[in-house]
């Protein structure tokens, strides 16, 4: 879909360019397609990842009898706690995870959400109707993408189930469990292959522009601009770029003109361009293990992505945003990923919007701080955990209640 599931950002226009592109037709043919494995399948359970959207095709999927109804299991990496409240962590302690938290009585990032759903759900950023599904009888496993997501969840499931009187009334909510956030090991997986040619003396910084078509051209321009904020405030020479491309969203001669453009010129390899303003290197990889090694290799970023983004921060180190015009990676977007990933993780403030180099000068501020280095360390850990391990931990759950 052209909105890529961004719908909130701008609702009516992105709906209705949805709407366009066959959103009702895709969805018609989703619930068929679960529709018909509830009725048909031999045993087995449904694993709704997402949203309401799957959460609710699994919950209202046909039973394939009267007395028999397909139980479901929730994936939800979609919604957290951090988005609306400021989620303490102590610094003196790793394990903060294992600490009890009464959400209802965290105050909210202001107009991090519409009253009417602070009304509805107080201390909880997953709704009523989201309760619901996930306290329906049915619903066999539940695992929210952090710990603090999991804890408020799993309050509000218990509290429905109590007051409704429900037959696992007195289970609680034990099968809301915390198993990591499986979006976060796509970077892990990924082979190392060697890819980028850098000297480890320096700072290697990834630049991530995100992989939406079209967007992702505008959104290299910005982060080159941040480059050139960054480069101009460490010693020359000190640090290198690393840029892995997806084909598909950034075509190499569109990549090609945009260095140009931004005042980079090709060094002695078509993958390597040195700025003409302060020469610093930057390296261009489109193979299947860039991304992964640019990860594992980086010690800073900048960025206009989304998982992305993530992906890096929870390594610990921190990244600039540098938001654009979108449909994605807007002020919004980015304003609202700073409440996810934390201040110290995510570097943001609206002049990063109206001038780039912004950005690069506080990721350079950043580096150059150790007690920086060691709060984004911490604050990896409280709000993304372990990473590399969740989809093995999924997996075995969902294998567990076959």
């Amino acid at each position: 879909m052209p909105s890529g599931g961004f719908v909130y950002m701008e609702p009516v226009k992105q709906l209705s360019r949805d709407v366009k592109a066959g959103l009702i037709g895709t969805l018609a043919r989703q619930w068929r397609a679960v529709a018909e494995w509830s009725v048909q399948g031999e045993g087995g359970l449904i694993v709704a990842v997402g949203d309401i959207l799957p959460l609710a095709f699994a919950a209202f999927a046909p039973p394939k009898t009267i007395r028999t109804k397909t139980p479901y299991a929730f994936v939800g990496c979609a919604k957290s706690q951090h988005y609306l409240t400021d989620v303490p962590f102590d610094n003196d302690n790793d394990n903060d995870n294992d600490k009890q938290v009464n959400w209802k009585d965290v105050d909210e990032y202001p107009h991090a959400r519409p009253w009417i759903e602070r009304r509805l759900a107080p201390g909880c950023v997953y709704l009523p109707w989201e309760v619901a599904r996930v306290a329906d009888e049915r619903c066999v496993l539940a695992c929210p993408r952090d710990a603090a997501t999991t804890e408020a969840l799993r309050q509000a499931v218990h509290t429905r189930r109590r007051n409704n009187g429900s037959t696992t009334a007195a289970e609680g909510a034990a099968h809301v469990k915390y198993l990591g956030n499986p979006m976060l090991d796509i970077a892990a997986a990924m082979p190392c292959g060697g890819v980028w040619n850098v000297d480890k003396c320096r700072t290697v910084i990834a630049l991530l522009p995100g992989t939406r078509a079209g967007e992702a051209v505008h959104n290299l321009r910005r982060c080159l601009r941040a480059c050139h904020g960054y480069a101009q405030s460490v010693p020359r020479d000190s640090a290198e770029f690393l840029l892995p491309i997806p084909p598909s969203a950034l075509p190499w001669h569109a990549v090609r003109a945009s260095l140009l453009a931004e005042g980079f010129r090709c060094a002695v390899r078509d993958d390597c361009f040195v700025s003409t303003r302060h020469g610093a290197r930057l390296h261009v990889s489109s193979h299947p293990s860039a991304f992964g090694d640019a990860i594992a290799m980086a010690h800073g970023g900048i960025a206009a992505a989304g998982t992305a983004t993530e992906q890096l921060c929870a390594r610990g180190v921190p990244v600039a945003a540098v938001p654009g015009d979108g449909p994605q990676f807007t002020l919004r977007f980015a304003e609202a990923q700073q409440r996810l990933l934390g201040e110290w993780s995510l570097l943001f403030d609206e002049t990063f919007a109206l001038n780039p180099q912004h950005a690069g000068r506080a990721l350079a501020h950043a580096l150059s701080d150790p007690s920086h280095a060691d709060m984004c360390r911490r604050n990896a850990l409280a709000r993304s955990g372990a990473v590399g391990s969740a989809s093995d931990a999924v997996a075995e759950a969902l294998v567990g209640l076959l």
